[in-house]
């Protein structure tokens, strides 16, 4: 049968099992449709059948409504991270409000994010992550009912979050979700319950008019700085010895169906051989496909895992060249670079549509590689301010917390489409998480729409972490 068949008969199957196994093998569905371009993006009809069957195991009384709302916004968040641009985008949200909000973690958190966090949020509560999963569900719903605006944060996974946005809606019927949807080309539970979605990109605005979305649209936009600043400072001519730069995920950089940087990047190391390069964020003991790069110019390539924001921008002022990943965009990290002065050089792709940046891409490597002094397109100064600019940004976001107002999607708008949001679906799964239980319903799903090496790597891993799990118990 068909993926889309199978899907379908593996949610009916889920909906008659116990209701806390249903939600754990809910939660194993999102994460793997998360980390599988499968070209799914939400599972509407699912979510709602999952609030229904919450709320009819209820008691009478688990959740109450305060008798008066005192507090106006609460942000919600799986895990905050120190690195990364989800939780930095949510601390920007919160620093434009008049009032300093209140933040709801709902997974877990370190306690130096945590200490970070205290200087946007008034308070923050943390759902114990050990707590049974129906009493987790109803922890969540009962802070939610007390708020007016609830901004949510979350990870596409995040469906235990969701069931609770759902029951509290039904408890209190006059707050407001907003869906910050940071991971906007991926699959994400939250369609149902979101009043308002939240818009970065022309790519993700493509995809949200694939996922039966029940609220409204609005764009946000990513903010990268005061209006003032996104003017280019310095000099952005190659002088001397070149250094590149190019930062983003491990993801964003391995090659799908054609579309690679590594071509670029051999070009570019191989005409200027004093030339230098920082990649920032790959993993080079799992990206595979970095390793011929590394062989070729060993020394002149310098690959360094996640690092803190202020690490990374320290690292920023030795380069003189910015590159974006690709074939997924860096986002926000090509922005910045580009209003420091760099020069910012990078390949057309068909993910694209996040910054007005992008028009400085080329569609080969032949013409990025000739290095030519460019010059600012005609009114991308001003195409940034309101795209980016921290002013643009946080005006949209309260108008429409407060204002209930709907935003232009200004990347739509600035950026002349060439896209295409199916260059990297796959018909089968490539990756199944290692923790996903053998025994669960959804794991055996995955397993038999996978190919027989991803189904041998996940029994490798899980081999593995078993075995030294069980070593580390007899020590």
């Amino acid at each position: 049968m068909s993926l889309d068949t199978d899907l379908k008969d593996l949610l009916g199957k889920m909906l008659h099992d116990d209701l806390s196994e249903t939600i754990k093998s809910a939660e194993y569905l999102g994460r793997l449709l998360w980390h599988n371009h499968m070209g799914i993006y939400s599972l509407v009809e699912f979510e709602k059948d999952l609030i229904e069957a919450f709320a009819d195991s209820m008691q009478s009384g688990e959740i109450s409504q305060p008798a008066a709302k005192t507090e106006s916004t609460l942000f919600v968040v799986s895990e905050p991270f120190m690195t990364g641009g989800h939780t930095r985008l949510m601390e920007r949200l919160a620093e434009g409000l008049l009032d300093k909000p209140n933040l709801l973690v709902t997974r877990s958190a370190r306690p130096d994010i945590l200490q970070r966090l205290g200087n946007y949020f008034n308070a923050i509560v943390i759902i114990n992550a050990d707590e049974a999963i129906k009493r987790k569900v109803v922890a969540i719903a009962q802070q939610i009912v007390a708020y007016q605006q609830v901004v949510l944060n979350i990870h596409p996974d995040d469906i235990v979050t969701v069931i609770a946005c759902g029951l509290a809606k039904k408890y209190s019927q006059d707050t407001k979700f907003f869906f910050v949807n940071h991971a906007d080309h991926v699959f994400n539970y939250g369609a149902s319950i979101a009043d308002y979605w939240f818009q970065i990109s022309a790519y993700g605005a493509k995809i949200d008019r694939l996922r039966g979305l029940k609220g409204q649209v609005t764009f946000l936009g990513i903010p990268v700085g005061k209006s003032q600043d996104l003017h280019p400072q310095g000099d952005k001519s190659v002088v001397s010895k070149s250094v590149y730069m190019t930062a983003g995920s491990a993801e964003k950089y391995k090659p799908v169906n054609g579309y690679s940087i590594f071509p670029l990047l051999n070009m570019l190391l191989k005409k200027e051989r004093s030339a230098t390069l920082y990649a920032i964020g790959p993993n080079i003991k799992k990206d595979y496909w970095w390793w011929p790069l590394l062989l070729r110019f060993p020394g002149r390539v310098k690959v360094l895992k996640r690092i803190p924001y202020e690490k990374y921008m320290a690292l920023a002022i030795k380069t003189n060249i910015c590159i974006d990943s690709h074939p997924i965009p860096g986002g926000t990290a090509f922005v910045e670079q580009y209003i420091r002065g760099k020069r910012c050089i990078g390949l057309t792709s068909p993910f694209q549509g996040y910054t007005p940046v992008e028009l400085l891409k080329k569609k080969d490597i032949h013409q990025v590689t000739a290095c030519e002094n460019q010059e600012a397109e005609s009114g991308l100064i001003g195409m940034l301010v309101d795209v980016h600019s921290t002013e643009a940004v946080s005006a949209r976001f309260r108008n429409a917390l407060y204002g209930e107002e709907i935003a232009e999607n200004l990347c739509e708008k600035h950026i002349p489409w060439t896209g295409n949001i199916r260059y990297d679906v796959i018909s089968s799964f490539n990756t199944i998480p290692r923790d996903f239980p053998l025994s669960n319903i959804v794991t055996k799903f995955a397993m038999h729409h996978a190919s027989a090496s991803v189904n041998l790597v996940f029994v490798v891993k899980k081999t593995i972490a078993w075995l030294l799990k069980n070593t580390r118990v007899q020590r």
